[in-house]
């Protein structure tokens, strides 16, 4: 066995935002919340946090990823974080430009940050009728001591894949994938992940 073993970001952000990730989308599936319903969001969140996170309103699919403020009201906007919740223009969407400004951050180690012990998230959810939810995380998804599990390994695989594979080619990947150690040769697999030829044009000078 490997020690620790191998870790898998779920989210396509960095990845110091996914503890707060995972308690935004926590709180809203457990509480089915929806953007209209909030008045404010408080991440609790280490102070050594800030060298990482350091766009506060960003206007770009990549800044997104560095910004701690769209990641969680991406999750509440979305219900999910994917490769979809980072193009500049779900960035730029109205709504997610809003939902930014409700964000809080504050940083309990902030007159004594310890590196060695890394806090917890914790992410407080203040509703418009003046209810409160919480929720901490201390590992991360992905994180080998908290794997991921095969439906969210095949979801992950699926949206990435999205990007370049037609849909009929990634469920038959999937299923190969599911099957591989039955598989005798891995042609039906390579198949699946590789795209139908296609004419190409040289325009270089040759």
């Amino acid at each position: 066995m490997i020690t620790p073993g191998i870790g898998v970001k779920p989210y396509p952000a960095c990845r110091q935002a996914h503890r707060a990730i995972d308690a935004m989308l926590h709180l809203v599936h457990m509480y089915h919340l929806q953007p209209d319903d909030v008045r404010e969001i408080t991440c609790h969140i280490s102070a050594r946090m800030r060298d990482f996170l350091v766009h506060h309103q960003p206007q770009t699919g990549l800044a997104g990823k560095f910004s701690m403020e769209y990641c969680l009201a991406a999750a509440l906007l979305h219900g999910k974080v994917g490769l979809a919740q980072f193009s500049d223009a779900s960035v730029q969407d109205p709504r997610a430009q809003t939902l930014m400004q409700r964000v809080r951050l504050t940083h309990p180690d902030q007159d004594k940050i310890n590196w060695d012990t890394p806090i917890p998230d914790v992410v407080e959810v203040v509703l418009h009728s003046g209810e409160r939810r919480h929720q901490r995380i201390e590992v991360p998804k992905g994180d080998p001591d908290q794997p991921l599990t095969w439906a969210e390994l095949v979801a992950k695989f699926q949206d990435c894949a999205a990007t370049v594979l037609p849909a009929g080619q990634i469920e038959k990947a999937t299923q190969h994938i599911t099957q591989l150690e039955e598989l005798p040769t891995l042609r039906p697999l390579m198949a699946s992940l590789t795209l139908p030829e296609r004419d190409f044009h040289w325009t270089g000078i040759g």
